[in-house]
């Protein structure tokens, strides 16, 4: 039996480990050779944006942590086409439920990534 996750917050490990590996990891909960393997239909990774003063602690502005968490995203959908890739809509997730790979959809949490700004989202 296939499933979707409609939430995880993986991603944040790229921020807080330089050396986390999303196709394979011992200290998260999930990866994406466990999520193929599994039979996962889809997963959404979701953005989760530290709080402001960390992000200021470590150099970052709202934007560069969001293009940062955006690269590592793509950097591990490129190196692993063979069993996952960036689905943007339901046409995708079904196309790699058909191929036999991981339909991978990514998320926003937290209003602050928009600024108030609904163009944003496009």
């Amino acid at each position: 039996m296939s499933y979707i996750d409609l939430h995880c917050d993986t991603l944040l490990n790229y921020f807080n480990d330089e050396t986390f590996d999303l196709y394979r990891s011992e200290t998260s909960s999930i990866d994406l050779l466990r999520l193929h393997q599994a039979g996962v239909m889809a997963q959404f990774f979701a953005i989760c944006l530290p709080s402001v003063a960390t992000l200021q602690r470590r150099g970052f502005t709202v934007e560069q942590f969001l293009q940062f968490s955006i690269e590592r995203f793509e950097e591990a959908m490129a190196a692993h086409g063979d069993i996952v890739e960036h689905a943007v809509t339901a046409s995708d997730v079904e196309t790699c439920r058909d191929e036999g790979r991981l339909a991978a959809l990514l998320s926003i949490e937290d209003g602050r990534a928009v600024a108030g700004d609904l163009a944003r989202l496009g």
